[in-house]
């Protein structure tokens, strides 16, 4: 999956900067963001998984969209992972509830601090 750049996967919008005025300001210093800080990290049928990075006050962000009936819905969160690091985290296969349960009995069952845990994990 490589990323890229706008327009926004299969969101195909017009008015103020291409549509780009719908996700167009940073939640902390409200800067307006420019088309090309915007990497597309996940595009499907219905929803696109976006990363941005405020040149501004230097906040990143991570936006989901997804296309409903009457058009489309937005969630911002904002994140400490570089563009760099959001595309290599969206390459990556999600953790299983077996894994999980796995690190639930490991860590249950040890004696001691997490740090001598992860010595031994390592």
């Amino acid at each position: 999956m490589a990323s890229k750049n706008f327009p926004l996967g299969g969101f195909r919008f017009t008015g103020k900067n291409n549509g780009a005025n719908i996700l167009a300001k940073c939640t902390i210093c409200r800067n307006v963001f420019e088309r090309s800080e915007f990497t597309v990290l996940e595009d499907q049928a219905r929803k696109t998984t976006l990363h941005v990075t405020c040149r501004k006050c230097n906040t990143a962000a991570l936006i989901f969209l997804s296309a409903a009936q009457d058009g489309a819905v937005g969630l911002g969160i904002v994140t400490d992972l570089n563009r760099e690091e959001a595309i290599k985290m969206f390459g990556r296969e999600a953790v299983s509830a077996d894994e999980i349960i796995d690190m639930h009995q490991l860590v249950s069952k040890h004696k001691g601090s997490f740090t001598d845990l992860f010595k031994k994990i390592n």
